[in-house]
């Protein structure tokens, strides 16, 4: 079979993604932060508010590649030993740094870090790829049958979540990964008629910038304006959901824009960008480690210090410092741990009796 060269436009995508995660868990886990109204802090708000559309955007990126590809256990067990490979490694090293600053419940989703919403995104992406042959039986279905169930079940849910204003679990989220698992295989499956429309990805990328933009800055200016006026209030809690709850139409339709934009782009290959874009995943799981981040973030970056003054150029550097050490890191597992792992009789046991229970 010949290899196939990912878009790097789309491996770009998911390593911008994974930046905006990083300052978006920076600033919400550093600290309070107490915003003022001024520009600084209002690129501060820009820049640390768009982790859970980078999360969307993070999850369309894969299902965009999942879709076509077949069932393998052995690449869902590499995931699965790549999430609890650092997520036990680490709750060993925040136990070392800090014995007293690591709970009970830490140190369980520590060893078990496929329960709970401690390492949500990686636990329901894994699930995601357990259940994929399930989901692949309903894209077989016939057209109408198919686009009436996906869009249905899509517009509900969505809905729910955006009037209700509310987020949920872990679980939820899974079904959620699952119906965006849908939508794109019929989207893939049956594509819809844009030409007609001619709608570029230009106006995307502009409809993108100018819906978060306007949302950031309406829960920015709702947040410097604290008071009792209802209609403040109102656009606190609206604006609160639809950048952080994943389920929300606004934020699943601004993921949609800028997906849309990249992968309208003139396909093109550049081996950095994919190189790069393979840790992403793994620059996820190591700086959301329960046990990990919280001693991190003071320990490494300082965030005591940065809290009063809130520096967004710090935050940049942050983001940039995160991304570039995780990755290193990453890189003896890619190129000697895994490949090891995967020459193992256990690890070939496993895969052969999970291939029989699918066929």
């Amino acid at each position: 079979m010949a290899k196939v060269t990912r878009n790097s436009n789309i491996e770009l995508l998911r390593i911008l993604s994974m930046f905006a995660i990083i300052a978006f868990h920076f600033s919400r886990q550093s600290g309070t932060v107490e915003y003022t109204l001024c520009v600084n802090d209002f690129l501060l708000s820009l820049i640390g508010n768009g982790g859970s559309i980078a999360v969307n955007v993070f999850l369309l990126i894969g299902v965009w590649y999942m879709v076509d590809s077949k069932f393998s256990a052995a690449r869902n067990l590499k995931m699965y030993f790549q999430l609890y490979f650092y997520s036990s490694l680490l709750t060993i090293v925040a136990l070392i740094i800090d014995y007293k600053a690591v709970s009970l419940k830490y140190l369980i989703y520590g060893f078990v870090p496929f329960i709970g919403r401690a390492l949500w995104f990686a636990s329901s992406y894994l699930w995601l790829l357990t259940f994929k042959p399930f989901l692949d039986l309903i894209l077989q279905w016939e057209k109408k049958k198919l686009t009436v169930f996906t869009t249905l079940f899509f517009i509900l849910m969505s809905l729910f979540s955006t009037i209700l204003t509310t987020q949920d679990g872990s679980v939820v989220d899974t079904v959620w990964f699952g119906l965006i698992y849908l939508v794109i295989g019929t989207i893939k499956k049956y594509p819809p008629k844009l030409n007609k429309l001619k709608w570029k990805g230009i106006y995307s990328l502009i409809l993108f910038a100018v819906g978060y933009t306007a949302l950031a800055a309406i829960r920015f200016f709702v947040t410097v304006n604290k008071g009792d006026n209802i209609i403040f209030k109102a656009l606190g809690r609206a604006t609160h959901t639809y950048i952080l709850d994943i389920k929300s139409f606004p934020n699943i339709l601004l993921a949609g824009l800028i997906f849309h934009f990249f992968i309208t782009m003139k396909p093109h290959a550049s081996k950095l960008i994919n190189s790069v874009s393979k840790s992403t995943f793994s620059v996820y799981i190591i700086h959301q480690v329960p046990a990990f981040f919280p001693i991190m973030w003071p320990t490494f970056f300082n965030t005591t210090a940065w809290l009063p003054a809130h520096n967004v150029l710090y935050v940049i550097f942050v983001v940039f410092a995160v991304f570039t050490v995780c990755s290193i890191i990453d890189i003896p597992r890619r190129k000697w741990l895994e490949p090891a792992f995967s020459k193992t009789k256990f690890f070939k046991f496993l895969t052969a009796k999970i291939e029989k229970v699918y066929n």
